[in-house]
């Protein structure tokens, strides 16, 4: 059997550039996306429940919803796949992302989407 208790799908990114990595910050409620082409997007994350009324069952079943509202975008600079995402610091102030080609290491504040600093490995990853 089927039953939609509550449907959403958010188009992250276009169908033929999908999600490489992901990090959530439960602390601000806000969720990082980092495309296969590169693209970074930050989103807060709203939630919203409650219980069906049950009149078909007799049984109140818990359903949630989850609201998405796009923060920012960083535009993708294809030049190599992100490989880690991960919200760190104080009050995770910073969003540190990992790229595998290169094995460049950028910092970016996560109110803003500057870049606080890069770095690059001596080697890709």
């Amino acid at each position: 059997w089927f039953s939609q208790k509550a449907l959403r799908a958010y188009d992250t990114f276009p169908f033929n550039d999908s999600v490489a990595v992901q990090a959530y910050d439960p602390m601000n409620k806000r969720l990082a996306l980092a495309s296969h082409g590169g693209t970074i997007k930050l989103y807060s994350v709203a939630t919203t429940g409650g219980f069906t009324s049950g009149l078909t069952t007799g049984i109140p079943t818990q359903y949630h919803i989850v609201d998405l509202t796009e923060l920012w975008t960083i535009r993708s600079t294809a030049d190599a796949i992100p490989i880690g995402l991960k919200f760190f610091g104080g009050g995770n102030q910073s969003i540190i992302l990992h790229k595998i080609e290169t094995g460049e290491m950028s910092c970016l504040d996560a109110q803003t989407s500057d870049q606080l600093w890069q770095k690059h490995m001596g080697c890709a990853m």
